[in-house]
């Protein structure tokens, strides 16, 4: 287990530190060597060796101090080492893993850089996109099919990429991302599960997010406040209607009065302020609703989505106007749109 302090086994209840190398990322086994595990820590590579059962620090690879949270092996002696600011190191190391031999770098493409192994490949995530390992060149070239399918417009990924089995998960803004291969080709499918905002916050810091198998379909999400299930099996989409509660008009002087907005659809030019009531019942306490509404006649675009389920139109000019508005729950669009066309007569010296 790797801690801040070093690397412990876990037994039970009983932590045993193994060793002091301070801040251990992680710990991989080493093809070939049963005895020997690579530990990637903050101030470089270590590796452990089992003596008589027991694991203890062999040596720290002398020639490279650069924090290696993300590495792996793709030959006996070629590693490649993933660091955010720096880029991709490809290091050779002696037989004994006791030095660097040589070092080649690429400068880093993108920020929130990640590096993990799907399906028996070697990528490379970030804010770019999605690169492949090509292990007879030994560099990453783009990957334009999990680029495509992980890397939305207005929802990217912004943390780490994970790998897990059968499975790659990322988090945006919006959304817990989970992608796997078709049943019947190659294609990925791409799950988007919704999270609000306040629960997003709670996930960590961006970059540090994690996901276990459990189950079947069931998978520990770890958070700050704790660990949360989340059933794949029971996901549902949701049937969503919005309705157009009420609507209040009022003059220069602030006299409002509600309509029958069934009925009433032709006012006076004075009555030119318009507040819209609106909403869409929503029954899953995970996912948002958010709304957008445009004004056809003088605002014609859709405005930005928003949790606000109210609209104020003030000083309205004389005109012919509908209203539109629909909303969604998390990524499901309503499967309908409120409208209300209304009309406000010209003053009476242009009459």
């Amino acid at each position: 287990c790797g801690h801040n302090l070093g690397t412990y086994i876990i037994t039970q209840n009983h932590a045993e530190k193994i060793a002091d190398f301070p801040g251990t990322w992680a710990v991989k086994k080493i093809e070939g060597h049963p005895n020997l595990l690579m530990q990637g820590n903050y101030f470089g590579i270590s590796i452990l060796e089992n003596q008589n059962g027991k694991w203890q620090l062999r040596n720290v690879v002398d020639g490279f101090n650069i924090s290696s949270r993300f590495f792996e092996l793709v030959s006996n002696d070629k590693l490649v080492v993933n660091h955010e600011q720096n880029g991709v190191y490809v290091l050779q190391l002696d037989d004994n893993y006791i030095r660097v031999v040589s070092e080649e770098v690429e400068p880093a493409d993108g920020f929130g850089s990640s590096m993990f192994k799907f399906k028996g490949d070697l990528f490379l995530s970030s804010s770019s996109g999605v690169m492949k390992f090509d292990y007879e060149k030994l560099q990453f070239a783009t990957d334009s099919t999990l680029t495509k399918a992980l890397f939305v417009k207005n929802d990217t990924i912004t943390s780490i990429i994970i790998s897990e089995a059968d499975k790659l998960w990322g988090f945006t803004n919006r959304n817990i991302v989970s992608l796997s291969q078709g049943k019947f080709d190659n294609e990925p499918y791409v799950t988007r599960i919704p999270v609000p905002s306040l629960f997003r916050r709670t996930l960590g810091v961006t970059g540090f997010e994690c996901v276990l198998k459990l189950e079947n379909e069931k998978y520990l999400i770890g958070s700050s406040t704790g660990y949360l299930t989340l059933d794949m099996g029971k996901l549902k989409k949701a049937n969503t209607n919005i309705y157009i509660n009420s609507i209040t008009v009022s003059d220069l002087k602030s006299q409002s009065h509600e309509v029958d907005f069934l009925s009433k659809t032709t006012f006076l030019n004075k009555e030119n302020n318009f507040q819209i009531l609106f909403s869409t019942p929503n029954f899953n306490q995970f996912s948002e609703t958010e709304y957008q509404y445009q004004l056809i006649g003088i605002y014609d675009h859709w405005s930005d989505w928003s949790r606000q389920s109210n609209v104020t139109f003030s000083n309205l000019p004389h005109g012919d106007y509908t209203f539109k508005v629909r909303s969604r729950i998390g990524n499901i669009l309503s499967e309908n749109e409120g409208t209300y066309s209304f009309s406000i007569d010209k003053p009476w010296y242009l009459s």
